[in-house]
């Protein structure tokens, strides 16, 4: 082992295990440098131990006056009676002396302002010094004034919430020296709503208004609404999203017999604001009550959106008759380099079936998810998954009824890295397909430089249609070699792709395949990997209706003659003529079709 001792000297120490042989006299520390480099070739001669002990020895010698920054081979021999034994393994070491050094710090101050401080070893070596600052995508960057004797500045106008790269750049004789770093500056801190007033209006609806300073960086309002429980304590029941610049909603549904605390949050597309006080409608007990209890808990008002009883504002709310197929926007978010999407695959008047995913942030520092489900402020579900688990179902739910829907994806130690919310409404009851209209919509997702997944929706398409689902990812374009192609179940409604490359064009299907192994609905969309360490945008692909499969049917010939066929292919309009051979023992069916492309018939037959 060699390290650096005084005045540039060497020190190399080694071990003899066991007791000291009686023929060993010492040992010999040659060093030898690289051609060009003087002195070439030294040793130096140790005859006693440093340390003695029952198990061995321990040796050491130094190399003085040796030059910082040559790389010399040391080696030791042993010096016996007889002459001098084998030498060991050589060993390379060099002196790094410390030369003059750069070093810069960026701390964000405000969404708008960071402090950059810089500071130097040996600075008196450094003839210049120049501060530059760039955004994450700029190509070019930004050179700032720099105060030499307090040795920092202050960077200001810049963007909230954006990654920036700062460069300190000096003159070291004829070099240079580079220091840098990066610092994302914080969210934007979004106005408080204040003055919350409710009032009830003739037709039994509620009014509620507040008044807005600013509306900078607001995007919309959530209004949350709390039903006052017998214990005095307040529980969720719903919430509105109002756009802005608007500051006035009416509530319908409420039950004017009872009390109600209304408070409103202002929100972007990263995160929910602040919290106002509440509005109170109901009698003077339950104002006083509120006021009360809005002053002692004005902290817990900020994230009143954290209680399982305070659920917050949603971003999106499904129509009653179909499910969603845009993502929902991410309202909350604990790190600002993550963000959650949702993804409604199937809504009945029964049942829920949804996916996540990790649209922006380091999949590989998720550790797994949280789901939880509330209606009327009261949870239905809980669960909580694994890291490669996206996709969820809840059954036995009621029938027209809204929920909300909370997803967290979370760190080592249970720590929340982000979180969203989106709200649905079962159907009012059973009710039968529309099948004039059937789609097959597919988006992409949590898209990284080595991986991607896929979910889709289907609408209007009876499931015992599909035979099978098939997936494909083609390389560059629809015409490109297929890289991968699977048939997948009927109910399958995700796939993860793993394995791609950094900035990779590729195209994905997604076909609906009937009973006669043809598809009849596709959906389908290009995309790209980003660089390595990259964030790609979701896409969603267009459905579009594949050429026609024909006629899959099973013929049933009571003795009423009464025929039923089961058509597997919904896009086609059929035709059935009926004709009696042998003295009517036998039946044919003669079933013409016709499609968007072309005609056809089939023919079955069977007895009575």
């Amino acid at each position: 082992m060699a390290s650096v001792g005084k005045g540039n000297s060497i020190v190399v120490a080694w071990k003899l295990s066991g007791p000291r042989p009686a023929k060993l006299l010492g040992y010999k520390l040659a060093f030898k440098a690289p051609k060009g480099r003087k002195p070439r070739k030294g040793e130096v001669n140790t005859t006693s131990p440093i340390a003695q002990t029952s198990e061995g020895s321990s040796w050491q010698a130094a190399l003085p006056n040796m030059k910082p920054r040559v790389t010399y081979r040391l080696s030791v021999r042993p010096i016996l009676t007889t002459g001098f034994g084998r030498a060991g393994k050589p060993i390379f070491f060099a002196i790094e002396k410390i030369g003059p050094e750069i070093s810069i710090r960026a701390v964000p101050l405000s969404p708008a302002t960071v402090l950059v401080t810089c500071d130097f070893l040996k600075r008196s070596k450094f003839k210049k010094l120049q501060l530059l600052f760039a955004k994450s995508g700029d190509t070019l960057w930004k050179e700032v004034q720099y105060d030499s004797e307090k040795r920092h500045t202050i960077v200001s106008d810049l963007e909230p919430n954006t990654l920036y790269f700062f460069m300190a750049r000096a003159k070291l004789w004829k070099k240079q020296k580079v220091a840098t770093t990066h610092v994302r500056t914080p969210l934007s801190e979004l106005s408080k709503p204040e003055d919350v007033k409710v009032t009830p209006t003739k037709d039994g609806e509620v009014n509620v208004t507040w008044h807005q300073e600013t509306f900078q960086g607001i995007q919309g309002f959530i209004v949350t609404v709390e039903e006052k429980q017998e214990n005095e304590s307040y529980s969720f029941h719903s919430d509105v999203s109002v756009p802005a610049p608007g500051t006035e909603v009416n509530i319908k549904g409420l039950n004017l017999e009872l009390q109600y605390r209304f408070r409103v949050r202002p929100y972007d597309m990263n995160h929910l604001g602040e919290s106002s006080q509440p509005g109170v409608l109901g009698d003077a007990d339950a104002d006083n009550d509120a006021d009360a209890e809005a002053e002692a808990d004005a902290d817990a008002d900020a994230d009143a959106d954290a209680d399982a009883g305070d659920e917050p504002a949603t971003s999106t709310t499904l129509p009653p008759t179909e499910p969603a197929v845009k993502p929902t926007s991410t309202l909350e978010t604990f790190d600002s380099s993550y963000m959650l999407t949702i993804h409604i695959l199937d809504l009945t008047h029964n049942k829920i079936r949804l996916s996540w995913f990790v649209t922006k942030g380091d999949v590989a520092k998720v550790n797994g998810f949280t789901f939880q489900l509330y209606t009327k402020g009261r949870k239905v579900a809980e669960s909580k998954m694994k890291t490669a688990q996206r996709e969820i179902s809840v059954l036995d739910l009621t029938p027209g009824s809204l929920y909300s829907i909370k997803v967290q994806a979370l760190a080592p130690g249970s720590i929340v890295l982000a979180e969203t919310h989106t709200t649905a409404t079962t159907l009012p009851k059973a009710q039968e397909l529309d099948l004039s209209k059937p789609e097959l919509l597919l988006t992409i997702d949590e898209i990284r430089a080595d991986q991607f997944r896929v979910a889709w929706v289907l609408r209007g398409v009876v499931t015992s249609s599909i035979r099978a689902l098939r997936f494909r990812v083609r390389a560059g374009s629809s015409g490109g070699p297929i890289l991968l192609d699977r048939m997948l179940a009927s109910d399958a409604r995700l796939f993860h792709v793993a394995g791609v490359i950094p900035n990779w064009q590729f195209y994905v299907s997604v076909e609906a395949v009937g009973g006669d192994g043809k598809p009849f609905l596709i959906s389908d969309v290009l995309s790209k990997t980003p660089v390595r360490g990259g964030e790609g945008e979701p896409v969603v692909g267009q459905s579009s209706r594949s050429q026609p499969t024909g006629l899959y049917s099973t013929c049933v010939l009571p003795n009423q003659f009464s025929y039923v066929i089961t058509v597997l292919n919904q896009l086609t309009t059929y035709k059935v003529g009926v004709s009696f051979l042998d003295d009517k023992a036998k039946v044919t069916l003669l079933v013409l079709y016709t499609r968007q492309q072309g005609h056809g018939a089939y023919r079955l037959s069977g007895s009575t």
